[in-house]
């Protein structure tokens, strides 16, 4: 039997990605810097609003292909992020149909992903059973509540 391993969790709600880039790049590096703190081979969970568009192209041990095709600026902060951490954006290892992958969505009918199930390696894949949005849950919010299935 092996003894539980601490998680660290992190929440996050990074800057608008209208925002000003040196306001974003803070922000990217404080985070950065709080992932680094954390000793080696234990596990993270990194959960929130990236305002992030991270695009859909399969970056290996980063993402996979399952997202929209649109990145922004803090999509490239977040994919720079996860390179230097070697962390994995969850939400995209998962095939859904696009009404489970939208975190967001406002009154002019735009959506978009932005929220995020982040870990790192020491949690593998295959820990990581599902992420995706909670339709039925009504939050009073422009977000969607999305859910993590960790085993």
């Amino acid at each position: 039997m092996t003894e539980p391993q601490p998680l660290h969790i992190i929440s996050v709600y990074a800057p608008e990605d209208n925002k000003p880039k040196q306001e974003k790049e803070i922000f990217f590096n404080e985070l950065e810097s709080i992932v680094k703190s954390i000793p080696p081979r234990k596990s993270i969970l990194i959960l929130g609003d990236f305002n992030a568009r991270i695009g859909n192209e399969p970056i290996f041990g980063i993402m996979q292909r399952f997202n929209e095709h649109i990145i922004n600026d803090n999509g490239k902060l977040t994919i720079n992020l996860c390179s230097l951490t070697w962390l994995r954006i969850n939400n995209t290892y998962f095939n859904h149909k696009a009404q489970y992958k939208y975190t967001f969505g406002n009154t002019r009918g735009q959506k978009s992903t932005i929220d995020y199930v982040v870990t790192n390696r020491c949690i593998p894949p295959s820990e990581i059973l599902d992420v995706r949005v909670i339709n039925s849950a009504h939050l009073g919010s422009d977000h969607a509540l999305l859910l993590g299935n960790l085993d």
